[in-house]
């Protein structure tokens, strides 16, 4: 029935607040130098994120006009309906680091970060931490003091860029 009213089973795409090019512009621009050092040896390049495994098996697909794009609201599920993880991604090294312990918040965020520092081990070269903009690692006070003195500088994604950090794809 549905079929003949012109609908189709389909997955549908979340709709995303728009990216600021001059902002992603600016990011590619200072990429470019960060990446000059990595190639020369005097940067440890790392991207961090986030996953929050939802436990309500919801596929994304229902039906919808066919031959036309179906977008749903994206919308998040409460803390306590998601399994957390911190994830690392050394982008000079091609290694990657997972980590578990809670909720993502400002506390854990300390945690993974001295947790990430362990796992680095003793490396001379300087490291430069490249995140999004989520309030517990890039607007936290504790995180912003901690992070020099375990030797990384911190480094922001422009709003709405998960194309310029590899880890999503991870």
């Amino acid at each position: 029935m549905l079929k003949a009213a012109g609908f189709s089973w389909k997955k549908s795409k979340k709709v995303l607040a728009k990216a600021d090019p001059k902002a992603r512009a600016h990011f590619v621009a200072e990429f470019q130098e960060w990446y000059a050092q990595v190639c020369r040896g005097e940067l440890r390049l790392i991207y961090v994120d986030e996953v929050h495994l939802h436990q309500d098996l919801a596929l994304g697909y229902r039906w919808s006009v066919t031959g036309e794009d179906d977008w749903e609201p994206s919308h998040c599920l409460s803390l306590d309906k998601r399994l957390n993880w911190y994830g690392a991604y050394d982008f000079t090294n091609g290694q990657c680091f997972l980590w578990h312990n809670g909720s993502c918040d400002g506390e854990n965020t300390l945690a993974f970060l001295d947790q990430l520092r362990l796992w680095l081990g003793d490396d001379p070269s300087h490291t430069l931490i490249i995140w999004d903009g989520a309030s517990y690692h890039s607007r936290c006070a504790q995180v912003q003091q901690r992070a020099p003195h375990l030797g990384f500088t911190l480094a922001s994604l422009p709003a709405y860029s998960p194309d310029l950090n590899p880890i999503e794809g991870l």
